[in-house]
């Protein structure tokens, strides 16, 4: 069976017709994950064999980036926060790509807390038991700035 290859193009405009881009920082989406993936690959050396923890995956801006410069990558978890934000993930780049997944993540954010409903998350129990080990690359764009002074100590 043959797949069809992604329209990347498409991709990003689903991002940008979301209303989403906005929660996490608003721009071109396409340019913002251009340029994290670019930081991204110039420090850490990503082939075939990689498997890559979106940490933070928000809208899914840098995952589409990534995927576009290295579509053959052995596979892509994003975790997030935000429910709505992992369910667009996994419509619009999971569905697409077989070799990612996305996962709600338990947490609290005064800024992010808004945007919750009741999904149910992955304590951080469970993300260790399920991804602990399974990935040699990582990154996590624009996380830390949405991490409260006294969680952060």
């Amino acid at each position: 069976m043959k797949t069809r290859p992604v329209d990347f193009d498409a991709r990003f405009q689903a991002i940008r017709d979301s209303g989403m881009n906005d929660w996490v920082g608003g721009a071109d989406p396409e340019q913002v994950g251009e340029a994290c993936t670019n930081i991204f690959l110039r420090h850490v050396p990503v082939d075939a064999s990689s498997r890559v923890l979106d940490f933070g995956c928000g809208v899914g801006r840098v995952a589409l980036s990534l995927l576009r410069q290295r579509p053959q990558i052995a596979g892509l978890t994003g975790l997030d926060i935000v429910p709505k934000l992992v369910g667009f993930c996994r419509e619009n780049v999971g569905a697409h790509f077989p070799r990612t997944r996305f996962e709600l993540m338990a947490d609290a954010n005064d800024h992010y807390d808004r945007y919750k409903d009741n999904a149910t998350p992955l304590s951080r129990e469970e993300a260790d038991a399920a991804f602990g080990g399974a990935h040699d690359a990582a990154y996590a764009f624009s996380v830390v700035t949405h991490i409260d002074t006294a969680e952060f100590a």
